[in-house]
């Protein structure tokens, strides 16, 4: 699969890990799916790695990410969410979602580094990024030789 997750209820926080190629669909099918987990809370932080991920997009995707993101408000969540990539493509696409979207819940911002994720959504460094190298570590369970492809993976 994909796109795994997980959520920490004392950090605050849900972390996803994008592995492979990655549409718009089979991620918002995990999202809708933490939409049910009852450990998600309204205005959780949200870490969305992509540093292993393609993202394959076209562009009906964006207008079905933002209509995503509305249904996400309406429901009466907020969410900050920091993405992590190694990719350029990723930052515009970011850029354009701002762009078509003013009514978006979503205050998001591309890093690609941990450290700086976690620093801008002002969360414990330790007990964040020890949860999400966990995390991590899970989903690429089937695949272990790729840990080693991320540069500022933690032990």
């Amino acid at each position: 699969m994909p796109v795994h997750y997980d959520i920490s209820p004392s950090l605050d926080l849900v972390v996803y890990i994008c592995t492979e190629a990655v549409s718009t669909v089979k991620f918002f099918e995990t999202g809708d799916k933490v939409a049910l987990d009852t450990r998600l809370q309204p205005k959780m932080n949200v870490i969305i790695d992509f540093y292993l991920a393609e993202l394959e997009l076209a562009t009906s995707d964006l207008r079905f990410a933002i209509e995503k993101m509305k249904e996400t408000k309406q429901r009466g969540y907020e969410v900050r969410t920091a993405v992590l990539t190694k990719s350029t493509s990723l930052k515009f696409l970011g850029d354009a979602i701002r762009l078509m979207s003013h009514e978006s819940p979503f205050d998001f911002s591309i890093f690609n580094t941990e450290k700086d994720a976690v620093r801008w959504l002002g969360l414990s460094a330790e007990d964040t990024l020890q949860f999400w190298m966990e995390t991590r570590a899970n989903a690429l369970k089937p695949h272990p030789s790729e840990i080693e492809a991320y540069p500022y993976a933690m032990g």
